[in-house]
């Protein structure tokens, strides 16, 4: 399912850029690669005026709930979100 605009607002989610993006991804990776150990990780993070927040960190996201919609891989986007290092 894609979606273009935001399903409350109608703002178009192609036209919104998020701040700091390219800090918090790097950042994130640092912090995955400090816990390694965890297999698979799901944060769920905030942007703030200054950076973000990482609200919390989930090591079992019950990936495998996903893939009653579809098999994850076929979907590009998630490819590259695995393959990424």
């Amino acid at each position: 399912l894609k979606i273009s605009k935001h399903p409350d607002t109608g703002v178009l989610l192609s036209d919104i850029q998020i701040p700091h993006w390219q800090f918090i991804k790097d950042k994130i990776i640092e912090i995955c690669n400090h816990i390694s150990f965890i297999k698979y990780m799901g944060l769920d993070v905030a942007v703030t005026a200054d950076g973000f927040k990482i609200l919390e960190l989930n090591s079992k996201s019950q990936i495998n709930i996903f893939q009653y919609i579809e098999p994850l891989l076929t979907d590009e986007r998630i490819q590259k979100t695995i393959n990424y290092n």
